[in-house]
């Protein structure tokens, strides 16, 4: 027997330095319950959780890749990635849904 599987939506889009800086902001009012650092283009990411004030503090300073957020806001998880290219700020969001066991 096969089964579909159902893949969630991706949102993405680019943000500028304001809008990244509210974002952190905006964290605050989540509960995040996971932070995971990417080192660089062809390590993966740590398998341990950081503070989000280190995960931010290290995306800021440049000195890591990328940076996952996972959190629940109004009872629903997300998990939105962020990395930034030579020219701006990527954001990957994708809502979890996981089923039922």
């Amino acid at each position: 027997m096969t089964q579909e599987i159902e893949f969630p939506d991706v949102n993405q889009g680019t943000l500028d330095e304001a809008t990244l800086a509210q974002y952190f902001r905006d964290l605050e009012h989540a509960e995040v319950f996971a932070v995971m650092v990417k080192g660089g283009p062809e390590r993966y990411a740590n398998a341990r959780s950081l503070e989000l004030s280190v995960g931010k503090q290290l995306f800021d300073k440049g000195l890591c890749h990328g940076v996952q957020v996972r959190y629940l806001w109004q009872g629903e998880e997300w998990w939105d990635t962020l990395f930034r290219t030579p020219r701006e700020i990527k954001l990957v969001r994708i809502k979890q849904e996981w089923p039922d066991e």
